[in-house]
């Protein structure tokens, strides 16, 4: 594992950029939930859900080249972290081949995330419709 210390600029920009692309996608399949019709309360949290499926899915068919890391890197990233932690328990061998561990871990991810964000989403609705309500004396 590289120390902090020797990770480039450039490495750090990368992880920075592919970061918020995820996001804008996350953004995007939300904003398309609600022109569809998907209930304002679920819409991030299914975004996230729909991406985790997804980028987890195409980091498991692009699996053994370089780039598999793209799609999906924090699921790619845990995904190895889990297999290799779990395939050095000793009497409990790896349950999932390593490519088949980013569909799951990114579903997790992504949808904790998602529900995190969801739940942020929906305490400011709440306060801005509180805030909005009139006064009754």
């Amino acid at each position: 594992m590289a120390d902090l210390a020797t990770v480039s600029w450039q490495t750090i920009l990368g992880v920075v950029l592919l970061t918020l692309s995820y996001c804008g996608i996350i953004v995007g399949l939300a904003w398309l939930l609600r022109r569809v019709g998907a209930p304002e309360r679920w819409a991030i949290a299914l975004g996230c859900v729909i991406f985790g499926v997804a980028s987890g899915l195409l980091a498991a068919w692009a699996w053994p080249y370089d780039s598999c890391v793209l799609p999906n890197l924090w699921a790619v990233l845990l995904g190895d972290a889990l297999y290799t932690f779990s395939s050095e328990m000793p009497g409990s061998p790896a349950v999932f081949p390593p490519p088949w561990v980013y569909p799951l871990v990114g579903v997790i991810l992504y949808g904790l995330l998602g529900l995190a964000a969801q739940a942020i989403a929906n305490r400011r609705r709440a306060w801005k419709a509180q805030d909005a309500a009139p006064v009754r004396d």
